[in-house]
């Protein structure tokens, strides 16, 4: 792909350059394709400078529709909006052929291919264990207006968490950065710099004694959390980094908590204009943390 870096663009980073130009395409996807063929992500860019992408041809795997239940909230003609259980994989990648989001996707509506035809339908993800609502787009239009409202920040998305120890404030905001984490890769980090930002507000709904089982021995409190960035593990790693991981989450050190195979985190709340007819849409389905 060619294209001549225009006098808005100038001194923008090569890999930011890319994203604004393929908005369907990760950063992190980006940034792989440029450094498979020497290039620099954080190099800037020079206005009349022409530059190529190279983009490698998609690995098809085989997408099989699968039988696996959905918890549909809504759905038209354009949109789907879903809540999904913890523990499902939003779509097919290393270690998860098959058993995806993506999968019963398929199943339940034949013929869906928009988007990236790994992960068709797709517009944003959630972690495996993590809960919640999701909106799936139904057709080109859909996914396109979709994929730019939520990049444009046009979404709000509000989560519900439960983590470790308490605070001295109601609420309080983060505006960290986050970057992947230099010795641990399925991590990210507040704790280096980098000129990528994660930017949420977090409010303290309920606080609880510790619990009566599961060996966990403190105090954990009820988060409403709203994202105004939508980064990778982003309440995850900001929480863990001022000591309040969530419970469940041991990968960020949140304590391992009896009958409880999941990390304490749901994506409760949906605001956005349906991508066709403009109408703005809420949506809203409580946490269910069973861990008494």
């Amino acid at each position: 792909m060619l294209l001549t870096v225009k006098k808005v663009d100038d001194g923008l980073r090569l890999d930011i350059f890319w994203s604004k130009h393929l908005p369907d395409i990760s950063r992190t996807r980006i940034q792989s394709w440029l450094k498979r063929h020497g290039e620099k992500p954080a190099r800037t860019v020079k206005a009349g400078e022409e530059l190529e992408l190279h983009i490698p041809p998609i690995q098809a795997t085989e997408l099989v529709p699968q039988d696996l239940p959905l918890d549909i909230i809504y759905q038209d003609d354009d949109i789907i909006v879903l809540n999904k259980p913890a523990g499902l994989v939003v779509h097919p990648g290393a270690g998860n052929t098959d058993g995806t989001l993506v999968n019963a996707l398929l199943h339940h509506f034949p013929g869906i291919s928009v988007g990236d035809k790994e992960r068709p339908g797709i517009v944003h993800r959630l972690d495996k264990n993590t809960s919640g609502l999701m909106i799936i787009a139904r057709h080109d239009l859909s996914h396109q207006r979709l994929s730019q409202a939520f990049k444009s920040r046009e979404v709000r998305k509000i989560y519900r968490a439960l983590c470790v120890g308490t605070f001295k404030q109601n609420s309080f905001e983060l505006k960290t950065g986050h970057k992947r984490h230099p010795t641990n890769r399925k991590r990210f980090t507040t704790k280096y710099p980098t000129d990528r930002i994660a930017h949420s507000h977090f409010e303290v709904v309920k606080n609880f004694p510790p619990l009566k089982k599961g060996g966990q021995g403190g105090f954990f409190t009820e988060l409403r959390i709203e994202i105004f960035t939508g980064r990778t593990h982003q309440i995850r790693a900001q929480l863990a980094d001022i000591g309040h991981p969530i419970l469940g989450d041991t990968l960020y050190g949140g304590p391992k908590i009896k009958n409880f195979d999941r990390h304490a985190l749901h994506a409760e709340e949906l605001y956005f204009d349906h991508p066709i007819s403009g109408k703005p849409l809420h949506f809203k389905v409580p946490a269910d943390f069973d861990i008494s």
